[in-house]
């Protein structure tokens, strides 16, 4: 099995060796007379266990003789979140409930089920590049796939889930601003204390929390950061944005009010599949926390609410290719014989009212958080719900000609620092405009993608908070209590602790935290860079849908990226002696262009990256969001862009309404929180058993 590369850290590995094998062997089977064991996992958690000759587990008797027999555990997704081991590519091994086998079993067993897909914009691009297609030309062809040959009612892409959750990461950001600088002198560990004072061990951020939890917020999207974080830095939690990732309110939306309602149908009538570029996104959807209780009026038949998961199964772009592939289809033909109109959206339009995917939000190819929260900065709340007395910077309209951005990378292109500032002058496109002109700082900002980087900057933070990263979770022994009483003192310093009042630069308020370098369009299940030239995969059989011939972006049977594959390997050494014989025989074989390039994983991923923003237009835009862009310094122009249209904020609030049902006043917002945020826990010990960790 081929591994995607770029997720290690220091200190943890990234493959489940022998040593670190899962610490769950065996589960408990009480006798069907106790009716209460079932509750109590503790009691196998004390049983001694002895192997019999056939090789089965066994509790030990009281004289030492083979007892009841155990059952082989199965290991599920939520265990591997309370392991110590892996947490990126090893996976694999534990995903077989979250796999394309068993979509196919669900649909062939499970026929009363409504299927409904949402596809992520990046693997979106990434099949565009594998096929060398167009963004529009690779959603049609998933959505003919999948309608026709599945059988599935809806294919959505999450664009429109996307800036739902966006434009509650803006909400929060606000919240939280305005409770950090109501006091005069905020303190980063006394706002810990309040944000969790009221939660019951070991959660460390509720949706309620989230608004008052303190800053800088680490952005909550990436399932793999998130699981890293609850392992081994469980007292950083509420620092993360409690906002659901765009697959979650993906779910809510189409088990909700929105689509199952309007459909008739239950929340559990609907069964929701992801195609995601991460595998860490299958770990996201079997989460507990992920899961919403839909109210009346949701359902048709008036009958109770009900908890569902936002998302009953996800596959990876890799997993897609290949059940395109296994049923001798090609994604190129399906794109070109589909329906006119049939394929095109049009019915999932009557659902979500716009799509962003010809059209991102300006910023990063993994969501545009951090433009979504400066952009916010720069277009605050018309009512702000901030105390008159907080002294967070405000920035209004008339404040953009003064605005300049500027953005520092920071040892490498995965880490970038994003200052605003306010100068004297405003902008003018006839005037020249100095470089080194400085101003006042209003906010700052950061792009942080990768576990290295990320480090730093856990660290930092730690620093600043007065707390101890514990890492014990992760194999290491948690840092002393004197550490952290120096991390105390020094974070108290920091807050002033009464001396004089002195000017201290804005710290950083946001920060977009992925785990992948490069970000999601690098995910660990994107199909992986082809081992050959465009011009050789468009002479594959597979390229036109013959079966049997292999297919371009191949994996193995857990679904991970095969490079090395038989078939791969024939076809290159075919092509190859197709072109020696034609060159033999005189004849041109176009070799020198830029088809005939085998491109590098890095080289791989600025081609996603590319067809990610290849459908973007900026014509209309200032237009659209009512702008003098010509009145605006260049440095600010893609954040004033990335905010949404007027048409967008009624389509984003007429969903939201519709949401919310009746619900008004306290009870909206907290309704709100409910189907939009989430919670997060700590791993609070390493148990040997598994059966005794608990969150």
């Amino acid at each position: 099995m081929s591994l995607p590369s770029g997720l290690t850290l220091t200190d943890l590995s990234d493959y489940l060796a022998p040593s670190q094998a899962c610490i769950k062997p065996v589960t408990y089977i009480p006798e069907e007379s106790d009716s209460t064991a079932l509750d109590k996992p503790s009691a196998s958690a004390g049983a001694e266990i002895i192997i019999g000759d056939d090789s089965g587990f066994y509790e030990k008797g009281k004289d030492g003789e083979k007892g009841k027999k155990l059952k082989k555990a199965e290991i599920t997704l939520n265990d591997c979140l309370a392991c110590s081991g892996c947490i990126t590519s090893a996976e694999s091994v534990l995903v077989s409930m979250q796999s394309h086998e068993e979509v196919y079993r669900v649909l062939r067993e499970q026929p009363d089920l409504a299927p409904i897909l949402s596809v992520s914009p990046q693997s979106v691009a990434s099949l565009a590049a594998l096929y060398d297609l167009s963004l529009a030309e690779t959603m049609r062809g998933l959505r003919m796939f999948f309608k026709q040959h599945l059988g599935f009612r809806l294919v959505f892409d999450t664009t429109f889930p996307r800036a739902l959750s966006l434009l509650e990461s803006r909400s929060e950001l606000h919240e939280r601003r305005s409770n950090y600088y109501a006091s005069p002198s905020p303190s980063l560990p006394s706002l810990l204390t309040a944000s969790t004072s009221s939660l019951a061990a070991p959660t460390k951020l509720s949706p309620a929390s989230s608004s008052i939890a303190p800053l800088p917020i680490l952005s909550s999207a990436c399932p793999g950061w998130i699981c890293y974080a609850e392992k081994t830095h469980g007292d950083l939690l509420p620092f993360v944005s409690g906002v659901k990732s765009p697959q979650a309110v993906a779910g809510v939306l189409v088990k909700g009010a929105v689509v199952a309602g309007r459909l008739g149908l239950r929340p559990d009538q609907v069964y929701h599949v992801a195609v995601m570029p991460c595998y860490d996104k299958k770990l996201e959807a079997s989460r507990p926390d992920f899961a919403t209780t839909h109210q009346p009026p949701t359902f048709a038949d008036g009958t109770e609410p009900v908890s569902v998961g936002d998302v009953d199964l996800v596959l990876t772009t890799g997993e897609v290719a290949k059940m395109i592939a296994d049923k001798g289809l090609s994604l190129r033909a399906l794109a070109a014989t589909g329906e006119a109109g049939k394929f095109d959206g049009r019915a999932e339009e009557q659902y979500f009212p716009f799509s962003q995917l010809l059209d991102p939000p300006r910023g990063t190819s993994s969501g545009s958080y951090v433009h979504a929260a400066l952009s916010s900065l720069l277009s605050p709340p018309s009512t702000p719900d901030s105390p008159s007395t907080s002294r967070a910077p405000t920035i209004s309209r008339s404040d953009w000609p003064f605005l300049r951005l500027d953005s520092k990378l920071v040892r490498n292109d995965d880490y970038v620092e994003y200052t605003l500032r306010r100068v004297s002058c405003p902008y003018s496109p006839s005037s020249a405009d100095s470089a080194t002109e400085s101003g006042d700082v209003l906010v700052k900002a950061a792009k942080c993608y990768g576990f290295r980087n990320l480090q730093n900057v856990v660290r930092k933070l730690s620093r600043e908070a007065g707390i101890t990263v514990g890492r014990g979770a992760a194999g290491k022994a948690p840092a002393s209590s004197a550490a952290a009483a120096a991390n105390a003192r020094r974070a108290a310093k920091l807050a002033g602790g009464g001396a004089k009042e002195t000017k201290v630069e804005p710290m950083i308020e946001f920060v977009e935290v992925m785990a992948c370098p490069s970000g999601c369009v690098n995910g660990g299940g994107q199909a992986a860079p082809p081992r050959e030239s465009l011009r050789a995969r468009k002479r594959r059989l597979s390229w036109t849908g013959a079966e049997g011939e292999g297919f371009v972006g191949r994996v193995d049977e857990e679904g991970m990226p095969d490079t090395v594959g038989e078939v791969v390997e024939a076809e290159i050494k075919i092509v190859a002696n197709q072109d020696a014989g034609k060159a033999a025989a005189g004849e041109g074989t176009g070799v020198g262009s830029d088809e005939d390039r085998v491109l590098s994983a890095k080289e791989w991923v600025q081609e996603v990256e590319k067809r990610y923003w290849s459908g973007s237009t900026t014509d209309d835009r200032p237009r659209r969001v009512g702008i003098d862009i010509d009145s605006i310094h260049p440095s600010i122009r893609p954040f004033v862009l990335a905010l949404p249209s007027a048409e967008e904020e009624d389509a984003l609030a007429r969903v939201l309404e519709e949401m919310l049902g009746d619900d008004d006043g306290a009870g909206r917002d907290k309704r709100r929180k409910e189907l939009l945020r989430t919670s997060y826990r700590a791993v609070e010990s390493e148990e040997v058993n598994g059966l005794a960790v608990t969150w």
